[in-house]
């Protein structure tokens, strides 16, 4: 079910339009009552567009990353809403085989979201249309893509250098489906050059049902810090909800989000690699309850092996055995022997034989030392 029972739209346009006196009122109050059911509750609900979340926890659309199997794993763990890789509009309206199968979606315990990326505003409602038909829950637009090769076709993040480029896109995406249109940008594209609200501003005026901000410019990429300030202005920049990402590794750190920038949604990227349980640890903190534990050395082997089993339904799609080593490099990163596991699974072809690698890793797990032979 994705439904769920959320405050109403005044209430929403209330919490999102408030002043910053208004918010920090809130802090203060969130901060004295965070153990209360009825502050905690209506941090975990959201409505995007027509689209009820169960909570506001959502996956990232992580390129090379988020595949159906760890969307899976995501959503069994507790995900509000999951996010495909971009896909290329280009591809997707030509009914690309590949294209098409990134649609694929097997969860019904969560909404799924297809992002696409490209400058053509044509191409991008047809790719729209063909990933409503699909059966997703919403489409997602990328406006922050830092990657040159993506750059240079006009797309991504290059979409906010030029705002009516981005504007049309929205527009021409708007027009082409009934399900909840999101945006996703960046702070801005350099120090210099930093609109997220005036992007922000357009697509909310083009009809998009809520916008994520990432709040690193392109000329940062992935590194430094995220200035969180740039969610907290879009906050008060726009009447539809705001999705914060960047910089959430914890459940500590999802609530000073909420409650710094007043964003209604928390969308987590690298923070899931490798712990998907992430999502269930942070719906427990938000509802002020103990932290679940992380998993185990028998739970954790568990869990790796359902990612694995999940990735051998999908033999079809290139890759997949090397997405499931980095997903492993993931899960056992800081484990004794850990290294040794990696070099034992890149000799590995097939998930038979790295599922057996598995077991006997696991089962040595704690000895003193691994015989780096005889993998």
């Amino acid at each position: 079910m994705v439904r769920s029972m959320v405050p109403g739209r005044g209430v929403q346009r209330l919490f999102i339009k408030a002043s910053t006196r208004k918010r920090q009122y809130f802090d203060k109050v969130l901060a004295a009552t965070l153990s209360f059911h009825t502050v905690v509750c209506y941090m975990l609900v959201m409505k995007i567009g027509t689209l009820e979340l169960c909570n506001n926890l959502i996956l990232a659309p992580l390129s090379g990353v988020a595949d159906a199997p760890f969307r899976n794993m995501a959503a069994r763990w507790g995900a509000g809403m999951v996010t495909s890789e971009m896909i290329s509009a280009h591809s997707l309206a030509r009914g690309d085989a590949r294209a098409m199968e990134m649609l694929r979606h097997d969860s019904r315990t969560c909404a799924f979201t297809a992002q696409i990326f490209g400058a053509d505003p044509e191409i991008m409602a047809e790719a729209a249309r063909r990933a409503e038909v699909s059966g997703v829950h919403a489409v997602d637009i990328n406006m922050g893509c830092p990657v040159n090769k993506v750059i240079r076709t006009g797309a991504g993040a290059a979409l906010m250098r030029e705002p009516h480029r981005a504007e049309a896109v929205i527009r021409a995406v708007r027009r082409a489906v009934s399900i909840p249109v999101t945006v996703k940008i960046r702070s801005g594209w350099d120090e210099s050059h930093r609109n997220a609200m005036e992007i922000a501003q357009r697509a909310a005026g083009q009809g998009a049902d809520a916008v994520t901000v990432h709040p690193r410019t392109r000329s940062q990429g992935f590194r430094g810090n995220a200035d969180w300030s740039f969610i907290a202005k879009t906050v008060e920049a726009i009447p539809i909800p705001v999705i914060g990402n960047g910089g959430v590794s914890s459940p500590a750190d999802a609530v000073t989000l909420l409650r710094r920038t007043g964003c209604l949604g928390v969308m987590i990227g690298r923070g899931a690699l490798g712990r998907p349980w992430i999502f269930a640890q942070l719906e427990h903190y938000l509802r002020g309850e103990p932290l679940p534990d992380t998993p185990g050395k028998v739970q954790l082997l568990q869990e790796i092996l359902n990612h694995l089993h999940l990735a051998a339904q999908r033999t079809q799609r290139p890759g997949a055995i090397s997405r499931m080593r980095m997903h492993i490099a993931w899960y056992t990163r800081g484990l004794p022997g850990a290294r040794f596991l990696r070099k034992c699974l890149h000799l590995s072809n097939d998930f038979a034989s790295m599922e057996n690698i598995l077991v006997s890793y696991f089962r040595n797990l704690g000895e003193d030392q691994f015989i780096e032979d005889g993998c």
